[in-house]
């Protein structure tokens, strides 16, 4: 997922962030890419001070209750104020000089995983329809490789699963195998106390005589 943000900018987009969905419900943010450190990094104490809503009506948690792509043209100085929790998140925003952001849910075999966020800044670039059904492409060859991984690890969890059932019933073999043996020894045992038993009254018999 970092590679998918790092291919994406600056060719694609002067940002690119992305978030996993976690089993709650909530976003993770798991990679976030701009080619100034210094940028990056207020995107990540953004992301920590003012984490995105879940009732917004714009974003990625209504991307994820929608199932579909948004697109933003125009970011406007307006929307950046509407959108600003207090003086310091609008501080912070004004300062990512937002200008444009579409954002992609991250869907394979019908299950959304998370969403990418790509946003114009800087550059003064903007994003159109067109760049939507590209964005989209990589989104989904993104989502196949999180689907495909995800995949490969449950099948890992179920082999070690196996071999420490496999090891279990060995040992659970060899736990019955010791006490098959211990039975036959204590079998052998009686068996031989019984002989001398009936041979010890024979022989008090025969004295009785």
């Amino acid at each position: 997922l970092r590679t998918v943000a790092r291919l994406a900018v600056p060719a694609m987009s002067d940002w690119c962030a992305i978030d996993l969905l976690e089993p709650d419900g909530s976003l993770r943010r798991v990679a976030v890419e701009h080619p100034d450190p210094h940028k990056a990094e207020l995107a990540r104490e953004l992301e920590a001070r003012y984490p995105p809503q879940r009732d917004a009506a714009t974003g990625a948690y209504a991307v994820l209750r929608m199932g579909h792509s948004e697109l933003l043209e125009e970011i406007t100085d307006d929307l950046v104020v509407a959108a600003a929790r207090d003086e310091e998140h609008l501080r912070i925003l004004r300062g990512l000089q937002l200008r444009s952001a579409v954002v992609v849910p991250l869907a394979s075999r019908g299950e959304t995983l998370g969403v990418v966020t790509w946003v114009q800044a800087e550059s003064g670039r903007r994003f159109r329809d067109d760049d939507v059904a590209v964005l989209e492409e990589l989104a989904r060859d993104a989502a196949n490789a999180i689907d495909n991984a995800r995949l490969v690890r449950e099948m890992e969890h179920a082999n070690v699963q196996l071999e420490e059932q496999s090891l279990e019933l060995e040992m659970q073999s060899n736990q019955l195998h010791a006490q098959t043996v211990e039975l036959s020894a204590a079998r052998e045992q009686a068996e031989r106390r019984a002989e001398e038993n009936a041979a010890l009254a024979e022989r008090l018999q025969e004295q009785a005589v």
